[in-house]
């Protein structure tokens, strides 16, 4: 399994992999300011299917204070105007965006797959 830490502001689509994911350096933030982050993952290896599974283990004074979650990807059948697009666009195709973010645990047990995959952090 490849793991990389990357900034909270990039997306992951299926398409992409861990290695083409910027890892993230230094951080900053103001007083009072709640810092995100995300963890994405994917596999090279063949997966096998009675042990595909895994969980994220946090060892933090903080832990109380963190909580997780699954980046889900929704459909988007019309994601932008046709020729009305510019340079600040991530896609402009229909297909799957990395969207919601659905609350998951320290027990929770994520998928291992190849396409790539995201945790958010904050």
């Amino acid at each position: 399994m490849r793991v990389k830490v990357i900034s909270s502001l990039e997306k992951c689509f299926l398409d992409e992999t861990v290695v083409a994911k910027k890892k993230l350096g230094s951080i900053s933030m103001l007083k009072n300011e709640r810092y995100s982050f995300q963890i994405c993952y994917d596999t090279i290896d063949k997966i096998d299917c009675t042990n595909n599974t895994f969980q994220i283990q946090i060892e933090s004074p903080l832990l109380p204070y963190i909580s997780m979650y699954k980046v889900q990807n929704i459909s988007s059948a019309f994601p932008c105007y046709p020729n009305a697009t510019d340079d600040n666009y991530l896609r402009t195709q229909p297909g799957l965006y990395p969207d919601l973010l659905e609350p998951i645990n320290t027990d929770s047990r994520l998928a291992a797959k190849t396409s790539l995959q995201s945790v958010w952090l904050r």
